[in-house]
């Protein structure tokens, strides 16, 4: 009996030690996941004909949002189209071909600014208006596109009224002239630029002149905005406000 216990006992102890000794490590498990499927994030779709590849990996120019965000139609929109834009160009083509405009006059547009490096709900871009190389104030048509559509918001209004006839303009000088006497104003206005500017009210397109007054306090700064022609004055607009 005593033989057949220690027998039994140093069979425990062997089969032991032996499963110990030869229990080899666990292999790590390797991923199925090809680390260039991370990179490149491409899912497989199926479809009628096989399998396509859908890339991913590269942000959506339209920052992913939907047409449907904007449910209610902003007062300047022109158009709502399901068609999507993919950069400034194909923009830019849109916008001329889906406002009405005379393309016999000498009107051109020209991109002033976009969301492009701005992470915001979706992709704009301006164009400013041009009759005769000279930018029109107040003409501008922005181009916003979504994942699944494209809005185009302006004032066609623009196209009917007839820039101002330039040979009856007087000098910046003579203007701010008479400015200064019909408001009894007397500073140091510095002359800026010019350019049309558009009157929406009016339906006129006069052609204007930018003055700037600084006196290096910003509640005393101001620019102002003549016609060009009759020194009519058609903006005032202080740096800030108290």
């Amino acid at each position: 009996m005593k033989k057949s216990v220690i027998a039994c006992l140093l069979l425990a102890v062997t089969v032991l030690s032996t499963g110990c000794g030869s229990q080899k490590k666990a292999d790590p498990i390797e991923s199925t996941h090809d680390e260039t499927d991370i990179e490149d994030e491409t899912v497989e779709i199926s479809s009628d004909d096989g399998t396509s590849d859908v890339e991913t990996s590269s942000s959506n120019v339209n920052h992913g949002y939907s047409i449907t965000v904007r449910t209610e139609p902003d007062p300047k929109e022109i158009l709502r189209s399901d068609e999507v834009l993919h950069g400034e160009f194909e923009a830019s083509d849109f916008l001329l071909d889906n406002i009405n405009y005379p393309e016999n006059e000498p009107y051109s547009f020209s991109a002033t600014a976009s969301s492009v490096n701005d992470p915001g709900a979706y992709l704009w871009y301006d164009f400013t208006v041009f009759y005769n190389n000279i930018p029109i104030e107040g003409s501008e048509f922005t181009v916003i596109t979504f994942n699944d559509g494209t809005i185009i918001e302006g004032d066609e209004g623009l196209f009917r009224a007839i820039p101002a006839d330039l040979s009856g303009i007087k000098t910046p000088d003579e203007i701010l002239e008479v400015y200064a006497k019909q408001n009894n104003d007397d500073r140091d206005y510095k002359y800026q630029n010019a350019h049309y500017y558009y009157k929406r009210r009016s339906g006129e397109c006069p052609y204007v002149y930018v003055y700037r007054y600084d006196c290096g306090k910003v509640l005393e700064n101001i620019t102002l905005t003549l016609n060009a022609e009759t020194g009519e004055l058609l903006g005032y607009r202080p740096d800030a406000i108290d």
